[in-house]
């Protein structure tokens, strides 16, 4: 693709509104399609023979992915501009997605979802763009607005895909999620097209080839760095095995599963959304931030302990509001 200048030298300032909303929906629609996979991905896995570890691993391939992806993203979208990398990552999403529907084997969902994740390295840029578009002053309203539309995503994708698997995901309703799936990244990838403006400012200096060690180097930051690393491990190890866990357990099928995490995408969003920048001003970054982890960990090892419906439903809760507080 090529990038004309005008996208790469951004320079106009941009309304924060004009460009949050735009963004909002992009994330939103993108998150949508992902939370769609989460409740049926693991059941497919054991509609082709496969195991608890190689599902586990398949899928997990999504976030290594992501992994290696988002820092090389974020220095293409200083260089040629947040509009261009959002909209080339979602284009890639949808075809993915496409991919994924004729997957015929746990290697072809594996390497499938390791490139559907590395396509969804873009989230940085989209955290850039909101970035470019707020104050210091706002800053922290608009990462909250951010964070609202992964908890919607997290709301409607895993809803409707655990109504649409049906109770016994084959290979037809499998697809079926997928192309579910596929629209939304293509919608998302339009309105990126139509409705978001260029963020990045003209005068936005090169990164000096040593960066990263720079950053590294300052331990404020190299602590978030490794919170955040944690958290999002913990999560991501969670929400890989949380399917085939309530199936032994709970006998829970994909609806059950998806209603569950479309619950935990509610708490999360309402606090996201609405509650962070009223806590935060009253209470700080710091102490907000301790308590969300005090209460992720808690959720965490309730989870562990569970042995109903019941207690896995309260603890899922707790670790909801530990992740909306601390994200």
């Amino acid at each position: 693709m090529t990038v004309s200048p005008t996208d790469q030298t951004a320079a106009q300032p941009t309304s924060g509104g004009a460009v949050l909303l735009p963004l909002f929906l992009v994330v939103f629609v993108s998150m949508t399609g992902f939370g769609l996979l989460i409740p049926v991905g693991p059941y497919f896995g054991l509609h082709l023979g496969a195991s608890a570890s190689e599902i586990t691993y398949a899928f997990g391939a999504y976030s290594f992915g992501q992994l290696i992806a988002a820092p090389i993203w974020g220095r293409l979208s200083d260089r040629f501009g947040r509009r261009p990398i959002l909209i080339i990552t979602l284009a890639m999403t949808a075809a993915l997605y496409l991919v994924l529907s004729m997957a015929q084997s746990m290697w072809d969902v594996g390497l499938t979802r390791l490139a559907a994740g590395i396509a969804a390295g873009n989230v940085g840029a989209a955290l850039a763009a909101a970035a470019d578009a707020s104050t210091p002053q706002n800053r922290a309203r608009a990462m909250g607005v951010m964070g609202a539309a992964f908890g919607l995503g997290f709301i409607v994708g895993p809803a409707i895909g655990g109504l649409a698997a049906g109770a016994d995901p084959d290979q037809q309703s499998f697809a079926r999620v997928c192309y579910y799936a596929a629209g939304l990244a293509g919608v998302a990838a339009l309105v990126a097209v139509w409705r978001l403006k260029e963020t990045r400012p003209a005068n936005l200096p090169p990164r000096p080839k040593q960066s990263a060690r720079g950053l590294l180097a300052k331990p404020a930051l190299l602590m978030l760095l490794g919170v955040t690393l944690a958290m999002i491990t913990a999560q991501a190890l969670m929400e890989q095995v949380f399917a085939l866990w309530a199936k032994g357990l709970l006998n829970w099928g994909p609806q059950d599963v998806g209603l569950t995490f479309a619950a935990v995408g509610v708490i999360a969003a309402g606090l996201q959304g609405g509650a962070t920048g009223r806590l935060t001003a009253r209470f700080g970054e710091r102490p907000l931030l301790a308590a969300g982890l005090v209460l992720f960990v808690l959720g965490l090892i309730g989870l562990a302990l569970a042995n109903s419906s019941t207690t896995a439903i309260l603890a899922l809760a707790v670790l909801a509001i530990g992740s909306g507080l601390a994200g």
